[in-house]
């Protein structure tokens, strides 16, 4: 039950995230395709919030008679599940590192004027071409044709060629200025561009997957454990929390987690992709597995006889858990082992442990949140099947690298 302090503290909470979020927003104005499709996005989990708010008020309704003293507290507990879906960590989320950032992780085509065999292969790797302008004698080993046959020879303009020319606007009307950067300055600057571009990106849909995962279960597990029987109370205090928490984590940690090592032996993206079907199946089982981890120790307490607070920290326990191992496996590409080692050389990541497991040890010896103290052995158990569904992930790297498709994971099929 929420009371009337809680109340306040969540409403000052909320005026807090608000602040902040107009904040981000005048910050972040930048109109891509990204951003537009996040802010239609925003606008469809808006749409699901107020339904969930409908839904969750009939449910709590129903469970509880329909008593009409209690018509506030229906309505904050049905406002608690309104508000996990509502879009406040998702909007604004993707920022861009520097100018025309979103155009370098789509670039396929360097048109250059520098010849520079290391940086040619480098952007060969990278899954782009390069095309060369000049009328100097070189020693690549490239195909050339002369400035008159350009449009003769256009279907050779996706591969590494020399034109030559000495006219750098050649090809401006020839090519997609979507996909194609121009630079007859400095390829390496270019180059560490498109790098943090790409990783920025890269840590962007990582994010995502992290919001999906740590939201999607809490919605899926009440709705499962209310048709069995179990009705869950989320506090509203508590999701405020937590949507505070996650804006903190996806703003300060997961932006600035370390670019895979392989982030430039990708090819690149399609514009506006963000998922495919493989990846929005896998975000969707991990999910599920999230979920089932978290019902599972709940409904078993309550089904033999246990209290409603040992549950509650059952519940909380295992969700902080499934979030700390959730972000190890994502911090990278390798397997989790490895990843557990790259802890120590990140502050952030370290100081994130650190607060989550801090708040377990909270509410496992304070009340405030309807909950008590576990015992070490029950708290143990709390962990490992706070790491069992973590495991699915870690199988879906492990299958990418015996594929060998952890370099194309970004790939999409109409640019293979």
């Amino acid at each position: 039950m929420t009371t009337n302090i809680d109340l306040i503290i969540s409403i000052i909470l909320f005026i807090i995230i608000a602040i902040y979020k107009i904040f981000e927003h005048k910050h972040n104005r930048a109109s891509t395709s990204l951003s537009k499709k996040n802010k239609l996005t925003s606008i469809i989990l808006f749409i699901i919030s107020l339904v969930l708010f409908f839904i969750a008020l009939i449910i709590n309704i129903t469970f509880d008679g329909n008593n009409t003293s209690k018509t506030l507290e229906y309505i904050i507990n049905a406002l608690s599940i309104a508000i996990i879906a509502l879009p406040i960590t998702f909007t604004d989320l993707y920022s861009l590192p520097q100018k025309n950032s979103e155009k370098l992780i789509y670039t396929k085509t360097i048109v250059t004027n520098i010849i520079d065999k290391k940086m040619i292969n480098k952007f060969k790797i990278a899954g782009m071409n390069t095309i060369i302008l000049t009328e100097e004698n070189t020693d690549l080993k490239l195909p050339s044709f002369k400035e008159e046959e350009t449009r003769k020879y256009s279907k050779q303009l996706n591969k590494n060629i020399i034109i030559k020319t000495d006219n750098l606007k050649l090809l401006n009307k020839l090519l997609s200025k979507e996909t194609t950067c121009f630079e007859f300055k400095d390829l390496e600057s270019l180059y560490q561009e498109i790098k943090n571009s790409r990783g920025k990106y890269d840590n962007y849909l990582r994010t995502i997957k992290y919001l999906t995962n740590t939201y999607l279960p809490i919605l899926i597990s009440y709705f499962i454990l209310c048709i069995l029987k179990f009705p869950p109370i989320y506090s509203l205090i508590l999701i405020i929390i937590l949507k505070m928490f996650t804006i903190i984590v996806s703003r300060l940690l997961y932006k600035d987690i370390q670019f895979d090592v392989d982030i430039m032996e990708r090819k690149p993206i399609e514009r506006g992709a963000t998922f495919n079907k493989q990846d929005i199946m896998f975000i969707l089982i991990q999910s599920f597995f999230n979920t089932f981890t978290l019902c599972v120790p709940y409904m078993l307490v309550l089904a033999y006889g246990g209290t409603k607070e040992f549950a509650n920290t059952l519940f909380f326990i295992v969700f902080i858990y499934e979030n700390i191992f959730m972000t190890i496996s994502y911090l990278s590409e390798e397997n989790i082992l490895k990843n557990i080692l790259k802890i120590f050389k990140s502050k952030k990541v370290i100081l994130y442990i650190i607060m989550c497991i801090s708040f377990t040890i909270f509410i496992n010896f304070n009340s405030y949140f309807n909950t008590r103290n576990i015992e070490l052995h029950n708290y143990l158990s709390c962990i490992l099947f706070g790491f069992l569904p973590i495991l699915f992930n870690e199988y879906t790297k492990f299958a990418r690298y015996m594929t060998k498709k952890g370099k194309k994971k970004n790939e999409r099929k109409n640019n293979k």
